[in-house]
């Protein structure tokens, strides 16, 4: 085999703007008339586009050769469905990314050597846990000689550009997010480089506004009324609620109001013109806060967050008290735009649309036991396969018992997980930390207590899993992962083995959607198992399913 330079692989051509893009057809064509690389690798970049192209289904001759046109088929393309291996999917995306890179479109700089700066910089990764990442960013900044202490927050910006534009990564949003929280621990770590910290970006707060920025007048009103709804509220205060809202209920109403000054602001407002809670609701801005969430709802002119209505309406119940005009057209309107109860959304209707093959169910319920019987042989699991097997058992208690993600993440081994002996290991979760209130209380069948046990034992090198700690710890000491990163996890390890999109919330209804057409009669079980406080509302949940069953065929 003959050996091909990296150097070999820079811009062919220097066309920019002064010719079409090509197809990946043209592309093709353009490989095999390169007399500057090998025809090994001719054979590979030419194969790999055919390949990808007849994968993805898109024509060859027609589809243009850019970045764009293939992230949104890759983002929902699971190798496993055509039998391919992720390694081997790599070295297909790889190649077919050199290509567009090197034919296509080749703007991007030559590779140069490090200077002794980033040099530094790398010789601290070699041990770091962000090293694959930050590596990758490393020679970024390097290519366009940028230097270290150079790197700020418009430096990610810049580079989230580069990855949703000239890289085949489906979810640059994530990978920046990643990249400053191992940018800023590095800092932190390594004080005598003399990196910036960086701030990174929050695909949450895409359009909420920050609260610093808000009138003092405005802010100071804010707390006030959300303290007079919580634990806090004076005892013989005569609005306060006569059941306190719990402290995540209240960050919910405080990321509604920032939603709600974001949408304004958007529009054109001038933040520091609203001084009171009562500016928010004059019928112009209630009609573009409204209309905003309608148009971004799943189901078409309706509101699926039942937040938004519910927090307006408490707002002005605060602002308006004797107002009983205003609050009657907003209890009309909030009917009027709220999506029906039980009604399943366009997406997750989608992706339970999967499971009407019974053998798709089958394939997510197998799962875990596959990777276990596939790691049992392994003398000492890599931190791959350690991330394998946790994806596996987080799906496997959701198997068992389809709990909210955020009481998933946050399991802790001694507080709520219970393990003593040779007894049945038992899961708590008490009442106060259940979104419904409803406290579960259950002992894990032996099968999920001995994976569970499995874990524990072939992980704790990696992830010092240990009584007192947290289930899935983060990667911040004595924290455990977030919801988000639990889900996302899952979601990829399911896509990545078996070619299913699922969502942790989804799994409540899969569960539910599985026993309830095996046992139909069984309807207080399925309430017991979702935790909710009355049998009308799984009763509800399962009607909607069926609903949807039925609209579909």
């Amino acid at each position: 085999m003959t050996a091909h330079s990296p150097q070999s692989d820079l811009p062919l051509f220097d066309f920019v703007g002064t010719r079409p893009t090509p197809t990946f057809g043209e592309v093709v064509r353009l490989i095999e008339q390169d007399q500057a690389i090998s025809a090994n690798r001719k054979r590979n970049l030419a194969s790999s586009i055919r390949r990808l192209c007849r994968m993805l289904g898109l024509p060859l001759k027609s589809t243009p050769a850019t970045f764009d046109a293939l992230r949104p088929k890759l983002a929902r393309f699971a190798p496993s469905s055509v039998r391919m291996t992720e390694k081997r999917f790599r070295t297909v995306r790889s190649d077919v990314s050199a290509a567009i890179k090197r034919y296509a479109d080749p703007i991007d700089p030559p590779p140069r050597p490090l200077t002794a700066e980033w040099r530094s910089v790398k010789q601290r990764l070699s041990a770091f846990e962000g090293r694959v990442s930050l590596g990758r960013f490393v020679s970024w900044c390097n290519d366009r000689s940028l230097s270290p202490r150079c790197v700020d927050t418009n430096t990610l910006s810049d580079f989230r550009r580069h990855l949703e534009h000239r890289t085949l990564k489906t979810s640059p949003q994530r990978q920046v997010r990643e990249l400053a929280r191992h940018w800023n621990k590095l800092a932190d770590e390594a004080p005598d480089l003399g990196l910036q910290p960086v701030e990174p970006p929050s695909a949450q707060d895409a359009y909420a506004v920050h609260l610093k920025d808000c009138d003092p007048g405005f802010l100071e009103e804010l707390e006030a009324w959300l303290t007079g709804l919580s634990k806090d509220a004076d005892l013989f205060d005569q609005t306060a609620p006569v059941r306190p809202l719990k402290d995540s209920s209240i960050g919910s109403y405080r990321f509604k109001v920032r939603q709600f000054l974001g949408i304004l602001v958007r529009d054109g407002e001038e933040l520091r013109t609203f001084t009171r809670l009562a500016d928010l609701l004059t019928e112009p801005r209630l009609r573009k806060i409204i209309g905003f969430f309608q148009d971004r709802g799943a189901v078409k002119g309706k509101i699926t967050d039942s937040n938004v209505m519910h927090v307006l309406r408490r707002i002005t119940s605060h602002c308006y008290p004797d107002d009983r005009d205003l609050a009657e057209r907003l209890r009309r309107a909030s009917g009027r735009v709220s999506a029906p109860r039980g009604h399943m959304g366009e997406r997750p209707a989608k992706l339970l649309h999967q499971f009407d093959d019974q053998g798709a169910f089958d394939r997510l319920l197998l799962l875990p036991v596959q990777v276990l019987t596939e790691l049992a042989d392994v003398e000492r699991l890599s931190r791959k396969q350690a991330l394998d097997l946790q994806s596996a058992l987080a799906l496997e208690l959701l198997l068992i018992r389809p709990i909210r993600r955020k009481n998933l993440a946050s399991l802790r081994l001694g507080i709520h997980v219970h393990i003593a002996g040779d007894r049945p290991v038992r899961i708590r979760l008490p009442s106060e930390e259940v979104k419904n209130g409803v406290e579960h209380d259950y002992t894990l069948p032996a099968p999920t207590a001995d994976m569970l046990k499995t874990y524990l034992e072939r992980t704790c090198h990696i992830f010092g899993t240990a009584s007192g700690q947290y289930l899935f710890p983060g990667t911040r000491s004595g924290a455990h992962k977030s919801p988000e990163a639990v889900t996302r996890q899952i979601q990829k390890f399911v896509h990545r083995r078996t070619g299913l999109q699922i969502t942790v919330h989804l799994m409540r209804q899969i569960t539910t959607r599985f026993y309830l057409s095996h046992r139909p009669a069984e309807m207080e079980t399925a309430r017991q198992l979702l935790g909710h406080r009355s049998l009308e509302t799984t009763a509800r949940a399962y009607v909607g399913l069926r609903n949807q069953q039925a609209v579909e065929h």
